[in-house]
């Protein structure tokens, strides 16, 4: 496809979104170096292969894998989320519980549906002996439940609660797949699971966060006069993704010819290989990522520079070879708008922290257990 000058006066015009100093400044500052950027960024996003870029694109079998049929018919038939009647275990759960490691021993595993707005949600309540608090988790974009079992194991091992749900559009809930119009519908979600659970889980209440599900974190925390959070951890939180400014000029320019989603890409940098195989076949798993959502991420993220300070304490944990999210913008960004928070970068971890090799998971919750203890914040430089 030959591309004319006038495609960079469209792209002038049609950013809108753009903050100021990304607009482009003329056709021949766009010749000279707008078009290089666009075409590496946009094989970035395509999952080709770029020098300096550690990405794949896999040849993915989740709808092939013997139980996506099984599970397909788990996400229709999953009973509203009761509190008052025992656990109701079925073979397609029991299924998807080996499947995914959730088969804790000695925890209730009490899970169903619950309604907000248009969405059908998928939630979980891990409810351990004794249990001395809960924690919402969130998990990130294109994850689910399955895939956060390590960090619900450890917080069940501290005898916590976890209460967590699969994103709309992601795991076992409705709604196009990895796909929203709007982040305000993730938090509205959000404030309705918190209202389902609170009367029937433990206080305190804490929250733990993993990249988009940091930003849902984020804006609910924001539009919250009185949180009722008593701790708040952020892993990897989503502001800016990498090579931000430039992506957005290719955003635009795959709206101008009409691509309406990317394939997805796989990291192997920072995964452990096994895991990554285990994501490729995941029945729950989606290969492809909507620009309608890439959207939502741009308008979600010009609507949060507006936010004010909060007076809330936090720990902020972040990986310093993250190739995902852009964390040398993202820290300076959450200390100001959380100035209380203390941040922990971890030099050998990526992004998917949790995720990672045995020694980074160790580090990463061993940091998360001691700040759950009340520990003074001095010790989480």
């Amino acid at each position: 496809m030959l591309f004319s000058f006038d495609i960079y006066h469209k792209i002038e015009l049609s950013c809108d979104f753009l903050d100021t100093n990304d607009a482009l400044l003329d056709t021949n500052m766009a010749r000279k170096t707008v078009l290089p950027k666009v075409f590496i960024v946009l094989s970035f996003m395509l999952g080709i292969t770029c020098a300096g870029s550690c990405v794949m694109m896999g040849t993915n079998n989740h709808k092939s894998h013997p139980l996506h049929d099984r599970f397909s018919r788990l996400q229709h038939d999953l009973p509203p989320l009761d509190f008052t009647q025992p656990p109701l275990i079925t073979p397609a759960m029991q299924s998807y519980h080996a499947f995914y490691h959730l088969d804790f021993p000695e925890v209730e595993h009490r899970w169903g549906s619950f309604q907000s707005g248009e969405y059908t949600l998928a939630a979980h309540i891990f409810t351990p002996q004794e249990p001395k608090g809960t924690v919402f988790l969130l998990h990130g974009y294109l994850d689910h439940t399955g895939i956060l079992y390590r960090v619900i194991q450890n917080c069940l091992k501290q005898q916590f609660v976890v209460a967590i749900y699969d994103l709309p559009g992601h795991g076992l809930s409705s709604g196009e797949r990895a796909d929203i119009s709007d982040f305000s519908a993730y938090v509205s979600v959000f404030h309705d699971f918190l209202g389902l659970c609170r009367p029937h889980v433990p206080t305190p209440y804490h929250v733990l966060s993993h990249s988009t599900g940091s930003a849902i974190v984020f804006e609910y925390l924001a539009a919250t006069p009185e949180p009722f959070f008593d701790k708040i951890i952020f892993l990897a939180p989503l502001v800016h993704h990498v090579h931000w400014r430039t992506s957005k000029i290719a955003f635009t320019l795959c709206k101008l010819v009409q691509i309406d989603a990317l394939p997805r890409r796989y990291s192997q940098k920072d995964l452990d290989p096994a895991l990554i195989d285990f994501i490729k076949t995941d029945p729950l798993q989606t290969d492809r990522v909507p620009m309608t959502w890439v959207e939502a991420l741009y308008k979600w993220n010009k609507k949060i520079q507006k936010t004010e300070e909060m007076t809330l304490s936090a720990l902020i944990i972040q990986g310093k070879e993250d190739d995902v999210v852009d964390w040398e913008y993202n820290m300076p960004f959450l200390q100001k708008k959380f100035p209380q928070a203390s941040i922990k970068v971890i030099d050998e971890a990526g992004h998917y922290l949790i995720n990672e090799s045995s020694e980074i998971q160790a580090e990463i919750f061993q940091t998360v257990n001691a700040y759950l203890k009340d520990r003074s914040q001095e010790e989480f430089p």
